[in-house]
């Protein structure tokens, strides 16, 4: 009995000793997109990257994610616009990939919604500005029939700040939901 417990142990080393070999060798599976950074030095590495991300990721976080690049690529516009520099879409493209190469997808969202918070809080005090001056408008002389067409602005215009209220509460929210 002795001499069987002997032969085992060697063969019990060699099996595991095998098995340790071969998954330290083993291919280790790819990177979750959801932590990894992403790859975006160029335009067209952002979207092999993109491509292979998107394989692992669900119909939500795709949306998701997309909308927040097109955020990001609306802010670089803008920018481009302000500065008068020319943006086409070759140097829109490569500063959108400038700005998200080594980030992760949470930071890239993370990124987008403050960016559209601090849109939307600017567009919303200009359009409260213009419900304002409408209201002033409105108190004004003139007839009731006149200011037919002014209440019909307002009504537009304060439709466009409700919109504009609920955006920036849902915003706020993913945001603060993002955060570590």
């Amino acid at each position: 009995m002795t001499a069987s417990r002997f032969f085992h142990l060697p063969l019990l080393l060699i099996v595991t000793t095998a098995g340790l070999f071969f998954a330290a060798c083993s291919p280790k599976p790819p990177p979750d997109p959801r932590t990894a950074p992403v790859s975006a030095a160029t335009p067209q590495d952002f979207a092999k990257w993109k491509s292979a991300a998107f394989a692992k990721l669900t119909p939500a976080e795709r949306e998701e994610f997309d909308r927040c690049i097109n955020e990001i690529r609306n802010q670089v516009r803008n920018e481009s616009r302000s500065r008068n520099e020319a943006g086409g879409d070759a140097a829109v493209a490569q500063a959108v990939c400038e700005r998200v190469n080594g980030k992760t997808i949470r930071e890239v969202l993370i990124m987008a919604y403050t960016l559209e918070v601090e849109w939307v809080a600017r567009e919303l005090a200009q359009r409260r500005e213009l419900l304002a001056q409408t209201d002033a408008r409105l108190d004004g002389p003139g007839s009731e029939e006149s200011k037919t067409s002014v209440r019909s602005y307002r009504v537009a215009v304060a439709n466009v700040v409700g919109n504009l209220e609920k955006r920036l509460v849902r915003t706020k929210a993913r945001l603060e939901e993002l955060q570590p």
